[in-house]
């Protein structure tokens, strides 16, 4: 669900169910495996006043099939109609069914953002949905909905669960994806039941990171690239200096220095490759299973990549 300039700003007296599973190590990764955020992004949200962050195509995207996919599920998994659909007798002999959509749940430290909160008519326990999308299909397992340990479900996902599940006194979050299939989309549903004992853990790690960082203002060791975009946010000071270490100045000027250069070698070794090409579509190197290809595409753009033989 989008966020609120309100919730941006309580975001940074609390950790949110997608913080959890970074501090416990359980951030997603991308294609080639560096983490999407760290520790130390986490920290940074908490200790800077920060800027708003613009939401993403994607993320807007995903923001816009919200209420499709938790709809979706509450049909699947309940028989629910919509308001209109009762109104024209669809719904007839289906169990009366509602759930309240942009919940925020607090208990502790932790904070979620619950896409909707409910009551089970069948057993009368109290749950949430959390609504996902997403390309990466492999990340899941199979729909198995005897299965309720979330073990089907990727784990910084099902840390998510679990804190939803804490800070809103659920006894089960029933997690909707639209998976992308072949040639159409996929809509599954996986019910995680509360786990008490993973829950623990997590505040408890949740509790140490929050006593030995945000408390005393001491950043986790952690950084990467990614924390730039929310550095880049931070709200500055006006006339403030600072003094700061003359080796990472002069670390970054060296790697600046070096990126320039990989470029251009980069650009002049293309050249060389695609002088030795020619005119054709593919060049033979030597490897029994691979070559370079120079194929194009159907938008009609090339693309220069080494690939397997066919």
């Amino acid at each position: 669900m989008p966020i609120s300039e309100k919730q941006r700003e309580q975001r940074r007296t609390h950790v949110g169910s997608s913080d959890a599973a970074t501090i416990l190590g359980f951030c997603p990764t991308d294609d080639s495996g560096e983490p999407y955020s760290t520790r130390y992004d986490v920290w940074a949200q908490k200790h800077y006043a920060t800027a708003p962050d613009k939401t993403s195509a994607p993320a807007e995207l995903g923001n816009i099939l919200e209420d499709a996919i938790l709809e979706q599920c509450a049909r699947r998994v309940w028989g629910y109609h919509t308001p209109k659909e009762q109104k024209a007798g669809v719904s007839h002999g289906a169990r009366r069914f509602a759930y309240r959509r942009n919940q925020r749940r607090v208990e502790g430290r932790v904070a979620a953002n619950v896409d909707a909160a409910f009551r089970d008519l069948i057993d009368g326990r109290k749950c949430c949905m959390e609504a996902k999308s997403t390309g990466r299909w492999q990340e899941w397992g199979d729909e198995d909905w005897s299965d309720t340990t979330g073990r089907s479900v990727p784990p910084h996902v099902l840390i998510q669960a679990q804190a939803h599940c804490y800070a809103g006194g659920f006894d089960r979050c029933y997690v909707a994806v639209l998976l992308p299939g072949y040639k159409s989309l996929e809509h599954r549903v996986y019910p995680v039941d509360r786990d008490d004992e993973l829950i623990a853990l997590m505040v408890q790690e949740i509790d140490r990171f929050w006593t030995e960082h945000v408390e005393p203002g001491v950043p986790p060791e952690d950084i990467s690239h990614t924390a730039v975009p929310i550095l880049q946010r931070v709200l500055r000071v006006p006339e403030k200096v600072v003094p700061i270490e003359a080796g990472v100045v002069e670390a970054w000027e060296s790697a600046k220095v070096a990126e320039k250069a990989a470029i251009l070698a980069a650009k002049e070794a293309r050249a060389i490759v695609l002088d030795q090409v020619g005119n054709a579509e593919a060049g033979d190197y030597g490897d029994p299973d691979q070559w370079l290809t120079y194929f194009q595409n159907k938008r009609g753009v090339r693309t220069l990549r080494t690939q397997k033989k066919k």
